[in-house]
Formats: C-alpha cells, structure tokens, sequence
C-alpha cells in the first residue's frame, strides 16, 4: 500500500511539474515587431492589410503579457490610435490599449469622444467605460449631440476622480489599479 501511494505521489508530482512547465514556459514563438506592424497598419495601400496589421499588433500586445507603458506594443497601438486615417483602423488600436490596460492613452480616448467618425466615438466610449469600471447603464447611446456632450462631460469628471488622490493619504484609484497590474505582470514573470 506504501509503495502504491509512493507512485501516485511521484505520478501526481510529474503531472504537476509538467502542467506547470507547459502553461509557464516562455514561448519560443517570434513575434511581430510592434513598429513594424504599426507602420504596416498606417502605410499598408489596402485597408484591409491596414485592418489586418492593427489586427496582428493587438495579438502581440497580448502575448507580451504587459500592461501600460511597460507593454513594449503601447507606443505603436498609440500611435496608430492618433494618426490612421481609417476609422476601423483606429478601433482596432483602441480596444488594443484597453486591452492592455492603458491609461496614459485616457486624454486621447476622452478627446476621441469628439472624433468626426462614430464608430470611433463609440469605441473610445467603451474603453473608457472599462476602464473606468463605469455602469454602462448609465451611459446608453446618445441619441442627439447634447446628451452625447453631457456623457462626455460625466466621463471627463469620472477620469478626475479616477486619478484624485484622496484627503486620507490613500493611493488614488489610477494608483491603485497601476499597482495591481505592476504586481499581477510580476506574479508571471
């Protein structure tokens, strides 16, 4: 019965080493280079290979395991986010930067709010609602243009609040979530 047990410890502990091993080991994939993808998603001659590059960068923001500035794809997705001339591109890199968690993109997301092409104002809307962790409930789609103004006003004070240090010493919520996400990207390291 010892000698039973011996086994299926030693069986249970290889299982483990080999489960651990399979989900922690680096990649040996190669990625895309970030700049590399946002030029192609900026200069591509078709929209669709724009589309397609936009596409492929967000995948590699996710694969770096990154949140923020530390993910080395934020400046690319950033700046495909400001200068694409296509509105499907641009969305694309939105949802990459919340993805990613990035708030240092937040004054370009509330001033996206604004931009000429709806899909990206409804874009941004969704990003800052997520990362915010606003209710969605209270901020329906705006049917004219001055409740959609008075939503962008209630975000716009939800981000001073968001990143407001309190009276009592305690980090601000901006602060706080940044430190989750700096201790949650040392745990799988």
């Amino acid at each position: 019965m010892a000698q039973q047990l011996k086994i299926a410890a030693g069986v249970l502990v290889l299982v483990v080493v080999v489960v651990y091993v399979w989900w922690c080991w680096p990649s040996q994939e190669k990625l895309e280079s970030p700049q590399a993808l946002a030029q192609q998603a900026l200069s591509a001659p078709k929209l669709e290979e724009q589309e397609q590059a936009c596409a492929r960068l967000v995948t590699v923001a996710g694969k770096l395991h990154k949140s923020g500035p530390r993910n080395p794809a934020r400046e690319p997705l950033f700046q495909v986010f400001q200068q694409s001339k296509a509105p499907t591109v641009r969305v694309a890199a939105a949802l990459g930067l919340a993805s990613i968690w990035d708030y240092d993109s937040m004054e370009a997301l509330l001033a996206a709010l604004d931009d000429p092409s709806v899909e990206v104002q409804a874009a941004a809307k969704q990003v800052i609602l997520n990362l915010l962790e606003l209710d969605r409930r209270r901020f329906p789609p705006a049917v004219s243009a001055e409740e959609r103004q008075a939503q962008a006003k209630e975000m716009r004070d939800r981000w001073e609040d968001f990143r407001r240090v309190p009276k009592n010493g305690r980090p601000s919520k901006l602060e706080a979530w940044q430190k989750r996400l700096a201790v949650r990207e040392g745990e799988k390291e």
